[in-house]
């Protein structure tokens, strides 16, 4: 199954034409990118995982998708954007550098679905190690750092959303590999439209 490594760098020429200033303008050109209309093999997610990664010079959008990209009228965006198949070998080792961009929450379901952000940095370390068990990867703990926690506010439909998103890199290892392929390419919690879920990771040789 072939998946996709698109990469937009956010330009001011892109930030400009495609009036970039919050997380919806970003999804916008996300999902400007693919034909969504068609059908997926089951278990396969459709719709792109993304996140906002700095370069060297600007801002860059990375995106995992099972849909190869099509062209956009924009030549900004066009110019700015490579598209890569993913490595068939890059999930097939056994420990990894990772980094990801979490959104932490406790869902409780009572008489009405309650989702209730967590934000002391020791419980979300501990939701993020117990995600990734249930997802097929350990944690190394000691290497586990939170490099950012804010809560990210904007409107999407005139609907206002706040989005409690942390920013976690580390090490892992791999122990259940099916469990760890469907989480790198479905994504991991909540809020993958919005730039949560998508986890990068590099081997370690």
């Amino acid at each position: 199954m072939k998946h996709y490594i698109t990469q937009i760098d956010l330009t001011p020429n892109v930030v400009k034409e495609q009036k970039i200033t919050d997380t919806y303008s970003l999804h916008r050109v996300v999902y400007d990118q693919f034909d969504l209309t068609g059908s997926c093999e089951e278990g396969q997610r459709q719709a792109p995982l993304w996140t906002v990664s700095n370069g060297d010079v600007v801002k860059k959008l990375i995106i995992l998708s099972s849909i190869e990209p099509r062209n956009v009228e924009s030549e900004a965006v066009m110019q700015a954007r490579s598209v890569k198949e993913m490595p068939e070998d890059l999930l097939e080792h056994s420990d990894y550098l990772f980094k990801i961009t979490v959104n932490p929450v406790l869902v409780r379901r009572n008489e009405k679905l309650k989702v209730i952000p967590i934000k002391d940095v020791t419980e979300i370390k501990k939701w993020f190690v117990n995600k990734c068990l249930k997802n097929g990867m350990e944690v190394n703990c000691s290497s586990l750092d939170l490099i950012s926690k804010k809560a990210d506010i904007f409107k999407a439909n005139n609907i206002k959303n706040v989005i409690n998103k942390c920013v976690v890199q580390g090490q892992l290892k791999v122990i259940d590999p099916e469990k760890f392929r469907y989480a790198i390419f479905n994504g991991i919690g909540r809020s993958k439209t919005f730039g949560c879920g998508l986890m990068q990771v590099l081997p370690i040789l």
